[in-house]
């Protein structure tokens, strides 16, 4: 046993001693090599530089925050719905900020749109725009020079977007250059001057590394670098609007994003103000607007939850009686449809339409909307002109019930009853962004400055001209004095509208000058001196075209309270003799 001991001590003293060998050969071998070569200091960390002003962009909102996210109100029903008969914004009376005294019914306005998204591409071809709130801390800002430009028309469009660009870039007022900065000292007040010079910011210079925004995602830094560009172009002596534009929408081809989602073109949305509304996008700087706004309709809804009867202030009125629907004007049948409604179908629309209500108000009901769509469906595929008024009649019963149910009919019967009609649909678009469903798109500011478009004189030998001509005939049949300059012809018909015409009526029943931006001729001083009187009544009507045969209806409304007040129609194969015929038939009720 000793032995064994012994050994076994000596085995492990043994084994510590080749240990403490290697030990020391491979520090003799580092000396070595440290007397043998430099020693390689030690690598100090790299500090970065900051980029003063970057963290401040990145903590704080841009000036304008409307996103895709804020688009709720779309109704895909809607879809494939163009009313044929509106009545043009722009020969509406305004209010000194641009807004206009609207009545009942369907419009269209052609308007001029601005930028809000530098950086981004401009409105495609395909694409649809939806209704979202102009929202973000300059939200107040934008919205006040979209409303005093409308009393500036002096001030060119290019001017307008070229301010609404420099406060997007975060640029100081007070270090604006050139034009810029009159046409702010005429569009910004002296509490907007304060807000935007706190808030501004200075050019970010490019560092060692390039590009202060190269850190970001591509779709942000891609707006940054834009908006900082434009900045440092702001704050040079010239600032060429070509040069801004370039920087400001993007060329080429859209690379679909992370957020996008299918919007059809021309859908509606429903606008919390109480109107209806749907945007066709002109490039950015256009954009054609169809709004409704509610009319009162008489719906009744039997035991077994058909609409059995829908009906306008006009007499025009749907009944449904023993499987058809009977379509009528002032007391006369016009023609009658099969009503089968598709119970799946129905069920589909009732469920949708149940989901659509709730966004808007908790507790309102879609079953009267259900009952009045399935009346909508017997005229789903119209192909006589009385099919198409019938199914527009029912839309619009189906829309005016909407506006009842999200508001609440307690709050619409206030709107009409403790103000003027007028009063209850003021329309000022400019609370309203058009938002892309294709979020790398430009968000497009609405306005109410009109598109300046022209209307064809009496010599056009357009089917335009030669409507006017057959108005101005027609009229003076009756005993009007009037003239090219009364008359207004716009052509609808490459939305789904109508060939239609306008004319202003005086309180002396005299023909008021009439035309497109007729308010921002009055107050730049071209309409003749004496006739700037505000309009009591307009005389509108349309073209039906139905093969070899034209149809012309005629109406005048009250501009006060909407009520239409007489119609008349007329049939030939030309459009001279058929508008004759018109106004030989317009009866006042």
């Amino acid at each position: 046993m000793p032995v064994h001991h012994t050994h076994h001590r000596f085995s492990n003293r043994s084994r510590l001693t080749k240990q403490n060998r290697v030990v020391i050969a491979l520090l003799g071998l580092a000396g070595a090599l440290a007397i043998a070569v430099p020693q390689i200091p030690s690598i100090p960390k790299v500090k970065i530089p900051t980029i003063p002003g970057l963290d401040r962009l990145m903590k704080e909102d841009p000036p304008i925050t409307t996103s895709l996210g804020d688009a709720l109100t779309e109704i895909p029903y809607l879809d494939g719905f163009n009313p044929r008969n509106a009545v043009p914004m722009t020969v509406l009376p305004r209010n000194a900020d641009g807004t206009f005294k609207a009545f009942p019914g369907q419009f269209s306005f052609e308007a001029q749109s601005y930028c809000l998204h530098a950086g981004t591409h401009g409105p495609g071809s395909g694409e649809g725009y939806l209704y979202a709130p102009l929202k973000g801390p300059k939200q107040g800002v934008i919205r006040g020079i979209l409303q005093r430009s409308t009393a500036h028309p002096e001030i060119a469009q290019q001017e307008v977007q070229r301010l609404v660009w420099a406060i997007l870039a975060r640029t100081k007022p007070s270090e604006l250059k050139g034009d810029i900065r009159q046409t702010a000292d005429q569009l910004l007040t002296d509490k907007d001057r304060s807000a935007l010079e706190g808030s501004g910011m200075d050019f970010l210079k490019e560092n060692s590394t390039g590009s202060p925004f190269m850190s970001l995602p591509g779709p942000l830094r891609q707006v940054m670098e834009a908006e900082n560009q434009m900045r440092n172009m702001f704050y040079s002596p010239s600032a060429p609007f070509a040069e801004l534009e370039r920087v400001a929408v993007l060329s080429g081809e859209y690379q679909p994003r992370k957020g996008d989602r299918p919007v059809p073109r021309g859908r509606w949305s429903w606008h919390p103000d109480g109107y209806f509304a749907r945007y066709y996008p002109d490039g950015y700087s256009f954009t054609t607007q169809n709004i409704y706004f509610r009319e009162e309709f008489d719906v009744e809804i039997d035991k077994n939850g058909v609409a059995s009867l829908i009906k306008d202030p006009a007499g025009r009125q749907l009944q449904v009686v023993g499987g058809e629907a009977i379509y009528s004007e002032k007391g006369a049948e016009v023609g009658r449809a099969k009503f089968s409604p598709s119970k799946p179908e129905g069920d589909k629309r009732k469920s949708d339409f149940d989901k659509l209500i709730k966004k808007f108000r908790k507790g309102a009901s879609a079953k009267e909307l259900a009952a009045i769509a399935d009346v909508a469906s017997a005229f789903d595929s119209p192909q006589e002109t009385w099919q198409h008024d019938a199914r527009e009649l029912a839309i619009h019963a189906w829309m005016s019930t909407l506006s009842d149910e999200a508001q609440g009919k307690e709050a619409s019967l206030f709107a009409m009853v403790g103000m003027s009609v007028a009063a209850a649909n003021a329309y000022d678009p400019t609370n309203t962004v058009a938002t892309p469903g294709e979020t790398g798109r430009q968000r497009l500011a609405q306005s109410s400055r009109c598109k300046h478009d022209s209307s064809p004189d009496e010599g056009d030998t357009s089917e335009g001209g030669e409507l006017k001509k057959s108005v101005i005939d027609g009229m003076k049949a009756r005993g009007y004095d009037i003239g090219p300059d009364n008359v207004y012809i716009y052509d609808q018909r490459s939305t789904g509208g109508m060939l239609r015409f306008v004319v202003r009526m005086g309180h002396k029943n005299n023909p008021l000058p009439t035309g497109e931006c007729i308010n921002e001729q009055i107050a730049g001083g071209q309409v003749p001196p004496g006739s700037l009187e505000g309009a009591k009544e307009l005389f509108f009507g349309s073209v039906q075209f139905s093969g070899t045969m034209k149809r012309v209806g005629v109406r005048t409304v009250d501009v006060e309270t909407g009520v239409v007040t007489g119609a008349g129609k007329g049939d030939s194969t030309g459009i001279h003799p058929a508008t004759g015929n018109a106004f030989q038939n317009y009866q006042r009720w």
